[in-house]
């Protein structure tokens, strides 16, 4: 089931505004125990990416417009040349790095 932004925030708010229920079978005593602690919630692990995909992009340079504009350049003049081993090995270094966080 997919859940959106709106619906956790209403669930959420629900909760937050209902009192605890006791707990009538306490162990001890017939003592009242806070339902507190057994109820849980899970998030989807997308959620730490994405956080972890902004604070990547919060670091990196912003591109080069010279730059740019020369390799394009470049590449409409059919003089751009690519190494694929230079490729594959700076795609593999970015990985390494994403994946050492």
């Amino acid at each position: 089931m997919k859940i959106d932004n709106e619906q956790l925030h209403s669930t959420v708010n629900k909760f937050k505004n209902e009192p605890l229920e006791k707990n009538e079978s306490a162990a001890a005593g017939g003592e009242k125990s806070s339902l507190r602690g057994s109820d849980r919630v899970e998030l989807s692990t997308n959620g730490a990416a994405i956080e972890r995909l902004k604070k990547t992009m919060q670091v990196a340079p912003d591109f080069r417009a010279d730059r740019v504009a020369q390799l394009k350049a470049r590449i409409d003049a059919g003089t751009y040349q690519v190494e694929g081993k230079a490729v594959a090995a700076r795609m593999l270094q970015s990985w390494s790095e994403l994946h050492a966080r």
